[in-house]
């Protein structure tokens, strides 16, 4: 019995992007979003194919927490983050002055760079667990404005870049 490599990654890839995925919201995420929702209008730019990131946005039940969310796959043309048309489309839908937004993620390779060039802030998640925690951005354009390695640090994180603004 031989295999077709080809049509195996294939039906693999079929199979990720249809599944439905078993997976909970990090310890806290939902009350910390709650908190934040109270003071701040929050948003979700997300890569990926939607379909698949759609999927986990309602397993996991976090999506009445957002007032925009931007699927970079949903837009038109090749905009997946770094780009900044994610992030232009987002600060649109929630009409918020880009200087008075804060993007907050983990991966320098493709995160900080479009939210910059879009003006908004930059924080970096880096949390000792997390699949980036040892990658460095690839110049200062890459950077964060500002880092945290526990979720509990992002209400205060938040309240300082707003009064550097």
């Amino acid at each position: 019995y031989q295999v077709d490599p080809d049509q195996w990654v294939g039906r693999m890839v079929r199979v990720y992007r249809e599944h439905i995925p078993n997976i909970i919201p990090f310890p806290g995420v939902p009350e910390l979003l709650q908190r934040l929702r109270s003071r701040y209008r929050i948003g979700l730019v997300s890569d990926g194919y939607a379909k698949v990131q759609r999927r986990k946005l309602d397993v996991l039940q976090l999506e009445s927490y957002f007032d925009a969310i931007v699927f970079s796959d949903e837009l038109e043309g090749q905009v997946w983050k770094p780009h900044c048309r994610p992030f232009e489309v987002f600060l649109s839908g929630v009409d918020i002055p880009a200087g008075q937004a804060v993007y907050v993620a983990d991966n320098p390779d493709k995160d900080f760079l479009g939210a910059r060039r879009a003006g908004m802030r930059t924080v970096r998640f880096r949390s000792p667990e997390g699949l980036y925690r040892d990658l460095e951005p690839a110049s200062s354009e890459y950077a964060p404005e500002a880092e945290i390695k526990t979720l509990d640090r992002l209400e205060m994180t938040l309240h300082s870049i707003g009064e550097q603004a």
